[in-house]
């Protein structure tokens, strides 16, 4: 499978909400990054995150801030280790009632078809303004 082949797999494993099927796809060594790497005060959800349980990590810190809206994909390259996506999103703010649209980057890394870094890219600080602001 193609790296690509892999994230999105990856992604309709985790969309679907079957996670340990998706997680079955994350090296014990793999990266995930979400957003500010250092993490932030304010979105628990950014920062850095380890091997498998850290995935699921990060993605409950996602439903629990956020419900999901929009996740529209705009394109979509790869080559013989690294898969990149890129698009559009729209999620509410669960605390605040608030709408979060950006644009948004993924980059992943796959070795022997599972994932060895995640990094999510998006408007911070439009997260840290619907987090913030009710």
């Amino acid at each position: 499978m193609t790296p690509l082949v892999v994230l999105k797999r990856f992604l309709e494993l985790v969309f679907s909400g079957d996670l340990d099927a998706a997680t079955a796809l994350v090296a014990e060594s793999a990266e995930f990054v979400a957003g500010p790497a250092a993490g932030h005060p304010r979105v628990a959800l950014y920062g850095r995150y380890l091997g498998p349980d850290g995935a699921k990590e990060m993605f409950g810190q996602f439903a629990k801030l956020l419900e999901p809206g929009e996740f529209i994909v705009n394109g979509a390259l790869c080559d013989s280790e690294t898969a990149v996506m890129h698009g559009q999103l729209r999620h509410r703010v669960r605390a605040t009632g608030r709408t979060f649209s950006s644009s948004w980057a993924l980059i992943a890394k796959v070795r022997q078809e599972q994932l060895i870094a995640y990094e999510f890219h998006e408007d911070t600080a439009a997260l840290v303004d619907a987090v913030t602001y009710p």
